[in-house]
């Protein structure tokens, strides 16, 4: 059964950096999981001693510090370990992260070949909007935009009010509180005023807001919980992306936003943008 484990772990190619601290640590903790996750039982402490090639009480601490984020359990009766609801948790987490970008990949190049600017599709993570695909603009002159970005929360531009236009009231005031005015291009009661309007056409543009040269047209994404999950926005420079050019494809936009949603197991009724109170992110 260990027989494999104990010939990575002693095999001439084993990096030296992973025998000590933490990245030895993480090392061993990967091979556990690996090795709960492909057993027929739960196993033993001795067992998975042998398997991480450390003394009982070091993997003890390491199973206790996995068990703390739910990716391991210990059955009371047997003290045997098995994995835990966090990896299913993690596992259904990667499944709607690629499904994701394989619904929507098709929508950002067909806006790209519309608009000829940059198009990009953002998660909602936390208190920030992270970029996890994008299709370049085709012009000379056009917005780059790196998988990765990070847009942290709260802010303006239309990635800041396509995600306040779909919050509860009460946190919407605790985004809107937390945006720092006196250096805003805009003014307080403006966006107010222009949340709902957002909120009911499905779509929010910004014009210099975030970046002075740069101006976004946003749509929001929801999930199966009928929650803003995902943005998809098409962004370029400030000269070229007018209220004109977004006039022309809005509509296409909204109803890509609108199928996408609806492949991600989102019920809502996008003809008034109605859903349930629970459904409000909070």
């Amino acid at each position: 059964m260990a027989s494999e484990p104990e010939q990575e772990r002693d095999g001439p190619e084993k990096d030296a950096s992973e025998r000590d601290g933490s990245i030895g640590a993480v090392a061993r903790a990967v091979r556990l999981l690996e090795h709960l996750g492909n057993s027929s039982r739960p196993q033993s402490l001795r067992e998975l001693s042998e398997i991480a090639g450390t003394s009982d009480s070091t993997v003890y601490r390491i199973l206790a510090t996995l068990g703390k984020f739910h990716l391991v359990e210990r059955d009371p009766v047997t003290r045997r370990f098995g994995v835990g609801p966090g990896i299913a948790r993690l596992a259904e987490a990667r499944r709607r992260h690629f499904d994701i970008l394989s619904v929507a990949r098709p929508h950002l190049e067909s806006l790209r070949d519309s608009t000829l600017e940059t198009t990009s599709l953002y998660t909602v993570s936390g208190d920030a909007a992270v970029c996890i695909d994008r299709v370049d603009g085709m012009l000379e002159v056009r917005r780059i935009i790196s998988v990765g970005t990070v847009v942290p929360m709260p802010t303006l531009g239309a990635i800041g009010k396509a995600l306040m236009a779909h919050l509860s009231p009460q946190r919407q005031l605790a985004m809107m509180n937390g945006i720092d005015w006196r250096k805003a291009s805009r003014k307080r009661s403006e966006i107010e005023a222009e949340l709902p309007e957002i909120r009911r056409k499905g779509v929010a543009r910004s014009f210099g807001e975030r970046a002075f040269d740069i101006a976004s047209l946003a749509a929001m994404i929801f999930n199966e919980r009928n929650q803003p999950a995902w943005l998809i926005i098409i962004t370029g420079p400030l000269t070229r992306w007018d209220a004109a050019g977004m006039d022309k494809i809005e509509d296409t936009l909204v109803a890509a936003a609108r199928d996408t949603s609806r492949e991600m197991g989102a019920t809502l009724d996008f003809h008034t943008g109605r859903r349930s109170r629970k459904a409000e992110v909070t």
